[in-house]
């Protein structure tokens, strides 16, 4: 069986990425044309894409899939973006996205997010397979990896402490109120202490309020299923019958109305 190397991007790949991208697209989406100096512009040319961030694979010298990730700073978190992400195969788009999370993880990054069309199966398969969780838009599947859920609650919590507060609001916050969060294997107390949401780590703790899985934990704090659904779905489970009321309302006000960090770019 012939291998499969994954390695770092070349100047002298850049035609075969192209034939890559044109051969991959025409099957799920239909003939996208894509010229060398196109790819310079969207890809090399891109303010958070570097070099050491495009790997490609190939079989005999014969590149047959490529995967780009950019790094960047956003609200306080270290986020990367796949933004693009083609392989003629399951086993070699897994390679090459197992290389690319590599890569994030080594550059100590929260979360990653990607962008890629509904209909290519290979890509998403392997997506999921790393624990990415679906996250819709009318156009694209965005999927974001959950590798910190600690950072990103301790995100959440940071955006709402800089948001403008109504006087309701306000005197919610007067009352000290405390939840003890896990998520996975992650615990965490969320706490209002003068006025403010603060996220303290936790070790491993039995007296649980608030425990979902990373994925239902995106869904939920990204707005695309409410608090209530959740917890009669059994997508969360809360202990105590009078705790309830209050998590709602500590879920609903880190809540996200919109997906803040997914850059949208214009070749998708």
């Amino acid at each position: 069986m012939e291998e499969t190397i994954v390695r770092n991007f070349e100047n002298r790949d850049i035609e075969e990425i192209v034939k890559v991208f044109e051969d991959r697209f025409s099957e799920i989406v239909g003939y996208i044309p894509r010229t060398p100096e196109l790819w310079r512009y969207l890809v090399l040319d891109h303010p958070g894409v570097s070099m050491e961030g495009i790997f490609v694979a190939e079989v005999n010298g014969e590149v047959i899939g490529y995967i780009v990730i950019g790094l960047k700073g956003m609200a306080g978190a270290r986020v990367a973006t796949i933004y693009e992400f083609c392989a003629k195969d399951k086993a070699t788009a897994m390679g090459l996205l197992e290389r690319a999370v590599q890569y994030a993880n080594e550059h100590s990054v929260d979360y990653v997010l990607t962008q890629l069309p509904p209909t290519d199966d290979i890509v998403s398969g392997c997506l999921q397979g790393l624990r990415f969780t679906k996250m819709f838009r009318p156009a694209t599947k965005v999927m974001i990896t959950l590798i910190d859920p600690l950072k990103i609650l301790t995100t959440l919590v940071e955006i709402f402490n800089e948001r403008p507060k109504d006087e309701s609001l306000k005197k919610f916050l007067e009352k000290p109120r405390r939840i003890l969060v896990k998520i996975d294997d992650t615990y965490a107390t969320l706490c209002i202490e003068k006025g403010k949401i603060v996220v303290k780590p936790e070790k491993e703790r039995v007296d649980v309020t608030l425990e979902m899985t990373p994925i239902n934990f995106m869904q939920i704090f990204f707005g695309l299923i409410s608090p209530l659904k959740a917890y009669f779905t059994r997508k969360v489970r809360i202990r105590g019958i009078f705790s309830n009321l209050y998590v709602f309302e500590f879920i609903g006000l880190l809540q996200l109305k919109y997906a803040f960090f997914l850059p949208l770019t214009e070749h998708f």
